[in-house]
């Protein structure tokens, strides 16, 4: 079941870049960007999204059974709390909101700041990540402040 989802997941991510390099063909839009962004379906959005996430899941899965492999290997585990590999998971930064509520937050912002849609769509995942969740007052705040990049 995990293997069909992620082959849905990267069969849809990878329509959303064989269309995206279509309009970047015939257009001058930058990738990864505003601009891009907005040419997409709602639709286009959420996937693009879900596709990060999934992609963001699978590394730190994979980073933390390697790290368990390399630090822990042989160590008797008495208490499921204390094993390494899910601590390492508890730890490491994570997204427990649904695509589509990312997706909307960032087409929200470049629909009501063209001035920053230079700003790219991964730059944003980082700043929804739970441990520093930004709503878009936030972000608006953090570039007063100088707290949030504008430039790339």
């Amino acid at each position: 079941m995990l293997t069909s989802i992620r082959a849905v997941l990267l069969i849809g991510a990878l329509s959303v870049l064989v269309s995206s390099a279509t309009s970047v063909q015939t257009s001058p839009l930058k990738r990864g960007l505003g601009q891009e962004w907005l040419s997409w379906t709602p639709a286009q959005r959420t996937l693009y999204v879900g596709a990060y996430l999934q992609g963001y899941l699978m590394g730190k899965t994979d980073g933390c059974e390697a790290a368990v492999e390399v630090f822990e290997q042989g160590k008797k585990i008495t208490d499921l709390e204390q094993d390494p590999d899910r601590m390492c998971f508890r730890h490491a930064k994570g997204y427990s909101r649904p695509a589509g509520a990312y997706a909307r937050l960032i087409t929200a912002f470049y629909e009501k700041h063209p001035e920053h849609r230079n700003i790219p769509v991964d730059y944003f995942m980082l700043l929804f990540t739970d441990s520093s969740y930004k709503t878009l007052a936030d972000i608006e705040q953090g570039i007063r402040k100088g707290d949030v990049r504008t430039t790339f």
